[in-house]
């Protein structure tokens, strides 16, 4: 007999811990998290936008204006890093799926080439990407993201074009830059991408 009342009495000790419809706390106001893109099988949340968007943010708070123009602009930069960031989870899925990858030796050696380019130490490009309002680690990530793209760019770009001498250096980077959209364009179409921004 007492197995028959240990149950029901579980039961209710644990029916007494969930909320009903009346004594629920009502939720939170306003939305925490969402999805703003699917990528394939990567989802990417607001709250990702908003991680990335610090230093645009900065950039935006110097150009005085107007509340609503403000938000205007805000809205607009949103929407081009949430383009730019489906691209990088695109060429990220494709690494991934060839096993191309990055190394924290390459950041470390690409982050070396970008302080020895500006005449920097590296903890004096890590201070300058800090004022710039990016943490150590965003800043290696988005390095990260760009010798990924370049290590991409040599494996499936330059091998559609061929360089003509005649060109001069803008001319072939623009060049390249047309080619890699065409690339990301068929990635594009051969994954699933709906974006809710």
């Amino acid at each position: 007999m007492r197995a028959c009342l240990r149950v029901p009495l579980v039961a209710a000790t644990l029916l007494a811990f969930l909320p009903t419809r009346a004594s629920a706390d009502p939720p939170p106001a306003g939305v925490v998290d969402r999805i703003v893109a699917v990528v394939g099988k990567n989802i990417l949340l607001l709250s990702d936008v908003h991680a990335r968007e610090a230093p645009f943010l900065l950039k935006l708070e110097q150009e005085k204006g107007p509340p609503a123009e403000q938000a205007t602009r805000r809205a607009e930069m949103e929407k081009e890093l949430l383009a730019r960031m489906v691209d990088e989870t695109l060429e990220a899925a494709f690494a991934a799926a060839g096993h191309v990858g990055v190394t924290p030796d390459e950041v470390d050696h690409a982050e070396a080439a970008v302080a020895q380019q500006n005449s920097l130490r590296v903890d004096q490009l890590e201070d300058e990407a800090l004022k710039q309002g990016l943490s150590r680690r965003d800043y290696r990530a988005e390095i990260a993201r760009q010798v990924l793209e370049g290590k991409l760019v040599q494996l499936e770009v330059l091998p559609r074009i061929q360089r003509d001498p005649k060109l001069t250096e803008a001319d072939w980077m623009g060049l390249l830059e047309r080619e890699r959209g065409h690339w990301l364009e068929e990635l594009r179409h051969a994954t699933h991408i709906d974006v809710r921004l």
